[in-house]
């Protein structure tokens, strides 16, 4: 998202005691006046009536009910996402190793059909240790697919046994050449823009000594020459940090990557692969690289939100230090392959998988059948599937957003599957994140996904927004409670995070198009009404155990 600010800018634990109210919660919490750096970098773990910040405490979890508990188990999450920095120092001890595996020797030796895959497998590579890094959208993938077959026929050509292709054939060309010539325009204004920086840099320098200036120099100069504003305007911005060179000549180099090869339908996506993508059965491809610098950098963030090593006096605290992550790479710049995601989710599984994230998602899937049989494999092996709602604003209920766990009927198919919404650290209209999808059917609870201070593939540390980050907080949630109660199944862990989340009678911004000033009861966005907690999960998990029993 950071590529497009430039633009933007233009235009005790006593199992008795009540759980945090599982009732309405309204505006009476007095937001602080101030947020402290730790609630800043913290306030996803937090609670509404501790701390008056609707998070999902997790820290009043540990205090309460987890410092009185021993012996965790280990729960085995997998990252379906990017190539991730496990290196990290606030990850590497909390990364997934294949003990049935001998490093390096290029043996299979757990003969699961993947060699020295010791810490998971990437699924965007070759053996020559080649990546994938960018991918056709969805769009142009099917668009070249019928090319050659469609692009000069009429339907009065077409046999009724490929009219159905045809049909969405032209639909899918023509979003094709929309989006293509959006991007060209997009492109040229990025050009212009980054011009404008350029050249005001150096028009301002004339006006100083020795070329050198501060923000507050730009404002006095503005107010003498106030043609100048313009040019200062966007040197500010950079002179202020939010935006770099660096993310100029990034910012450039993204789109017109995503021109020569995201939308161009010559680019031949697979062929550094070697697999067939319409060959479900053709599994065994990719290599052990799980690590590496990528253009599109994602699971780190991740990562970090669900299994920071907790207690380390670095960076942040993750979920829980129960969790090993078992890192898959499926996704770089562009659309998700279904192959790559059913054979993904497989490999997790077969794996010894707990719990699979998957912070990803489309609203085209010609193969979608499947990803639909890889979650029927899923849970006839006892696996947890969590993904985010996405970050269109869209009513998913309405518009299908894919992978899901429902047929055309909206009927569900499977029971192990949650899907999370993006919440925020407001008590008021902006509760549920702007960017954040709904659905009162399809969505089953939110969870915070906004500014959350994570860990950063540069080894470092940043903040990140998206339901990419909602969906490791719930998976994260999951894997504590199984971590504690391992014989919960996982549609049990399913229902406790659906019960405990904590509801809010709050009218939020939910615009559209259609109506931009469009306000909806937040507890009519999700199945559950409510928002992720773990404090609550862990009570209802020890009272469910108990009456099981």
């Amino acid at each position: 998202m950071k590529y497009f600010c430039l633009l933007l800018l233009l235009t005790s634990c006593n199992f008795s005691q009540d759980l945090v109210p599982i009732r309405d919660v309204a505006r009476s919490a007095q937001a602080r006046d101030t947020i402290t750096d730790y609630i800043a970098k913290n306030y996803q773990h937090l609670d509404i009536e501790k701390d008056t910040i609707p998070g999902i405490s997790l820290e009043r979890a540990y205090n309460e009910i987890l410092k009185y508990k021993k012996d965790p188990q280990e729960v085995i999450v997998a990252v379906l996402d990017t190539k991730m920095q496990y290196d990290h120092e606030d990850l590497k001890n909390n990364i997934w190793l294949n003990k049935d595996e001998i490093p390096d020797n290029g043996i299979d030796d757990d003969k699961n059909g993947y060699v020295d895959d010791i810490r998971g497998w990437n699924f965007l590579g070759n053996k020559n240790n080649e990546d994938l890094y960018y991918q056709h959208t969805s769009e142009v993938r099917f668009v070249r697919r019928y090319h050659d077959k469609f692009k000069s026929r009429t339907e009065k050509d077409i046999h009724n046994d490929s009219l159905k292709d045809f049909r969405l054939y032209k639909k899918k060309d023509s979003l094709y050449i929309s989006n293509l010539a959006e991007l060209k325009f997009t492109i040229r204004r990025v050009d212009s823009l980054n011009a404008i920086y350029y050249t005001g840099r150096d028009t301002l320098a004339y006006y100083f000594k020795n070329k050198l200036y501060s923000i507050a120099n730009l404002d006095s100069l503005i107010a003498e020459r106030p043609s100048l504003a313009n040019y200062a305007r966007f040197v500010k911005f950079v002179m202020s940090g939010r935006f770099t060179e660096k993310d100029l000549v990034d910012q450039s180099n993204n789109f017109s990557n995503r021109l020569k090869f995201v939308q161009n339908i010559d680019y031949d996506e697979r062929k550094l692969i070697g697999d067939d993508p319409q060959d479900i059965s053709d599994i065994y491809y990719g290599n052990n690289q799980v690590d590496g610098d990528v253009p599109f950098q994602h699971a780190t963030g991740v990562a970090g939100v669900l299994a920071a090593e907790r207690n380390n006096s670095l960076g942040m605290d993750g979920m829980s230090n129960s969790i090993k992550m078992m890192p898959i790479v499926m996704v770089a710049t562009g659309a998700e392959y279904e192959k790559d995601i059913a054979v993904a989710i497989r490999y997790a599984v077969n794996n010894g998988a707990h719990i699979i994230n998957m912070s990803w998602g489309d609203f085209f899937s010609p193969n979608s059948h499947w990803v639909k049989e890889a979650f029927i494999y899923a849970q006839e092996n006892n696996v947890l599937l969590v993904k985010g709602a996405g970050n269109d604003n869209e009513n998913v209920d309405l518009k299908t957003f894919y992978p899901n766990d429902y047929n055309e009927n909206k009927e569900e198919f499977v029971n192990n599957l949650i899907v999370a919404g993006g919440s925020t650290s407001s008590l008021d209209k902006n509760l549920k994140a702007s960017f954040s999808s709904y659905g009162k059917s399809t969505v089953d609870l939110f969870a915070p996904s906004h500014l959350l201070y994570t860990t950063d593939a540069n080894k470092n540390y940043a903040k990140v927004s998206g339901t990419s980050f909602a969906s490791p907080l719930v998976a994260g949630v999951a894997a504590l409670v199984l971590s504690y109660y391992p014989d919960l199944s996982p549609s049990e862990v399913k229902q406790i995070l659906i019960d405990s989340s904590v509801k809010y009678d709050i009218l939020v911004d939910v615009p559209t198009k259609e109506n931009p000033d469009q306000k909806l009861p937040f507890s009519e966005l999700s199945k559950s009404g409510g928002i992720l907690n773990a404090y609550n999960a862990l009570l209802i998990a020890e009272k469910y155990i108990k009456e099981k029993k």
